[in-house]
């Protein structure tokens, strides 16, 4: 009995052996996984800082157009309407000019 006793204790021992093994190499594997965790961390804390820059850029950009389009809008405006004045003006002319024919052919009708 005391033999057998004595064989559970030599594998009772190669267990807790086996055991501390498993147990040192989950140590091993948890140490890799945290330092894993931080490499990961710090990749998404640089791709979260380079996004906002980059929207930050892209917001300067929309800014940097839409004064433009304001500018660009305010000038065809201006050209626009100065345009409506001129052409306002040459048909005043114009109907002028109309006027002093139709009165000249009514002399030129009357004398004749």
């Amino acid at each position: 009995m005391e033999e057998k006793i004595l064989r559970l204790l030599v594998g009772l021992t190669a267990d807790v052996r086996d055991m501390k093994s498993d147990i040192g190499e989950m140590k091993s594997d948890v140490g890799t996984l945290k330092s894993d965790v931080g490499t990961l961390k710090s990749g998404l804390e640089n791709l979260h800082t380079e996004m906002n820059t980059r929207f930050d850029d892209v917001d300067q950009r929309f800014n940097r157009v839409d004064h433009l389009l304001v500018v660009l809008g305010g000038q065809f405006e201006h050209r626009t309407e100065q345009r409506l004045l001129h052409d306002e003006s040459v048909t005043e002319e114009f109907m002028v000019i109309k006027s002093r024919i139709f009165d000249l052919e009514n002399k030129v009708n009357r004398t004749h």
